[in-house]
């Protein structure tokens, strides 16, 4: 097919330069449908990276309102078993007004950026959460009522109501930023080993913190713990060892980062620190006590853990928000460099263009003008070049040797045909003379007696007419000096002389 198309161009027939401009004129047009190619998959990567910017953003955020719903959940439910001293009420109040305007701040925040998207499983999600949180209102109202009544007449059915719809809420935000970190996660494996770290952390969160309400209301209470949080309890206890061994394993590969250094300041808070209270504690509240120590300093102890897992995560936050914009910078400075770079090579092209039409083509186009001229034999041409020192330079000189040498040859070919005409002038006149010797060259049959002339056919002739036809002399008569004498000796002189 290709050959075929040659074919129909007539390469032959084409000046060089229309092919070579031709041929360059290809060489940008391929350049150009690689550099879309390849601007449209940067392009493409950049958008990516923007759209996991944008949505790790927003797990960021749902991830900060877990955490804060988590914080809260276990306050509130404290504060609502727990009537104790004034000064530690207004604490944990301040405590959970603090945690409940960061987590609805960071849940408004990751909604908002959500508002533009159109998936269904997201819609549906987002439509939940804001379900639930309308009830979540009514019950931060009820629960901020109970705080100011005396213990004997609070509900004593609100704390597990409010346990149960705020865990929902958070299995809810939950249930988004999985999601939303499903969505993402896809396009980046760094980006998915972060998740599912976050998704670990959550998990150990969203069993520490209700095992701490838990061992805590029932030292506030003073009764012994429930068999159905004793079995949580354990089972808990299970979980979180599987847990830091996935967190161990996720971390791996990030051996010298802040993230690894963060996951085993969380491993030493929660084995050498939480751990040890909780087993010394745990016994004491199936038998309903007594207590090595107050629920304040159990609860100091938990608040530790949680504050460790806390900073885990906010590192996780932190490594993960760095890697996108790093992410999103490189595209963007990817886009700026390839642009750069098609810029250079289009103006590479036209300066290799301009070279070779003004330095090689124009040139030799002059060249090959006067090669034509000099064909036709007018040497009065002036060869460009002479002194340029390249191929072209050789060439002109190598032209300039040919015109002096053809112009040689001219004046040779005009002396020679000045000699030939010499030559044949000569020729002409030695026929000529020639022709003038050749009846005189034979051997003449003469009579002895009268001089008569034998010719060609056996007669005699006379030897005046044997002359003129043989040859281009004629004859006059007259007498010699003796003859005159002898025939006519009585003549005078001068008469002598007249005849």
């Amino acid at each position: 097919m290709f050959m075929s198309l040659l074919k129909k161009i007539h390469l032959n027939n084409m000046n060089i330069r229309i092919i070579l401009i031709l041929i360059i004129a290809l060489g940008i047009i391929l350049r150009l449908i690689s550099s879309v190619l390849i601007m449209s998959r940067s392009v493409n990567d950049y958008k990516l990276s923007k759209y996991i910017y944008l949505m790790n953003d927003v797990s960021d955020d749902l991830f900060t309102a877990v955490t804060n719903y988590g914080f809260e959940r276990g306050r509130v439910n404290v504060l609502l078993n727990d009537a104790g001293h004034s000064e530690g009420m207004e604490f944990n109040k301040t405590f959970v007004i603090e945690r409940r305007r960061d987590g609805d701040a960071a849940l408004l925040s990751a909604l908002s950026k959500l508002s533009a998207e159109t998936e269904t499983e997201l819609n549906l999600s987002r439509d939940r959460i804001e379900q639930i949180r309308a009830e979540i209102a009514i019950l931060r109202d009820l629960s901020s009522q109970e705080f100011t009544l005396p213990m004997e007449s609070r509900n004593p059915q609100l704390s597990e109501i409010w346990f149960a719809k705020m865990t929902e809420y958070i299995e809810s935000i939950e249930s988004l930023l999985i999601l939303v970190s499903q969505d993402i996660s896809n396009s980046d494996g760094l980006i998915s080993r972060y998740s599912s770290l976050k998704h670990k952390a959550m998990a150990l969160r969203n069993i520490a913190g209700p095992e701490i309400s838990i061992l805590t209301a029932t030292m506030v209470s003073g009764k012994p713990l429930k068999d159905k949080f004793s079995a949580k309890i354990s089972k808990h206890i299970i979980i979180n060892d599987e847990i830091f061994k996935d967190l161990n394993f996720l971390s791996g590969p990030l051996k010298g980062s802040p993230v690894y250094s963060s996951l085993m300041e969380l491993r030493e808070s929660y084995y050498d620190e939480y751990v040890k209270h909780r087993d010394l504690l745990y016994p004491h509240a199936i038998a309903g006590g007594p207590y090595p120590y107050t629920s304040q300093e159990y609860l100091g102890y938990g608040e530790r853990f949680i504050n460790s897992i806390g900073s885990f995560m906010e590192t996780l936050v932190r490594q993960d928000r760095e890697y996108t914009i790093l992410r999103l910078e490189e595209s963007r400075k990817a886009i700026f460099n390839h642009v750069v770079f098609l810029s250079a090579s289009l103006l590479l092209f036209l300066f290799v263009l301009f070279l070779l039409i003004n330095r090689i083509l124009n040139p030799l186009v002059r060249l090959t003008d006067n090669i034509v001229l000099l064909g036709k034999g007018n040497t009065d041409v002036t060869i460009p070049q002479l002194t340029s020192k390249n191929e072209i330079g050789n060439m002109a000189r190598g032209m300039a040797v040919f015109r002096d040498t053809l112009i040689t040859l001219d004046n040779k070919m005009i002396e020679l045909e000045k000699v030939s005409n010499e030559r044949a002038q000569l020729i002409a006149d030695l026929k000529k003379t020639l022709n003038e010797v050749k009846s005189l060259r034979a051997i003449i049959p003469i009579c002895s007696y009268c001089k008569n002339i034998r010719n060609d056919q056996g007669y005699y002739e006379e030897i005046e007419s044997y002359f003129s036809k043989n040859s281009d002399a004629d004859f006059s008569h007259t007498i010699c000096p003796d003859c005159m004498e002898k025939h006519f000796p009585g003549m005078s002189a001068g008469t002598k002389k007249d005849l």
